[in-house]
């Protein structure tokens, strides 16, 4: 009897820590991936007096528009002026395959510089009622 009784508490526990870790699961995780968008030297090259970008600025700028939501003058900022940028994992996963697929010869997953970094959550500040005067003290006006 007794046995029974602790299989099935521990059933139970089991079955709450599953419940708990499939909630769990359905959020999104905070990790994030920091990385620079502009690493390449010789982005630019030059005919006469203009400046062409080359073929991995392009590439690159291509592929933070279609996998970060970036516009396409925000990409070219950032590739040009060498920006780090900050998304989810997934984000920056399909980042590195878009690059490959547009026709950069290697990944470059190094020269990129990623950081995997996990934000502090955010501290909410408690609601101080302190100095608030109690409902029966206020004055009806």
């Amino acid at each position: 009897m007794v046995y029974g009784l602790a299989l099935a508490t521990k059933l139970s526990e089991q079955t709450a820590k599953r419940k708990e870790e499939e909630k769990m699961s359905h959020k999104m995780s905070r990790d994030r991936i920091e990385f620079r968008a502009g690493i390449y030297q010789n982005t630019y090259h030059y005919s006469g007096n203009h400046a062409h970008p080359s073929d991995t600025h392009r590439h690159t700028r291509e592929a933070l528009v279609r996998t970060m939501g970036m516009t396409a003058h925000e990409a070219d900022e950032a590739v040009r002026s060498n920006r780090v940028i900050r998304c989810r994992p997934s984000q920056f996963g399909r980042f590195i395959v878009v690059r490959c697929n547009l026709g950069i010869k290697c990944n470059g997953v190094k020269c990129l510089e990623p950081k995997q970094i996990s934000p502090e959550p955010p501290v909410t500040e408690p609601i101080d009622v302190s100095t608030n005067p109690a409902a029966h003290d206020r004055k009806s006006s």
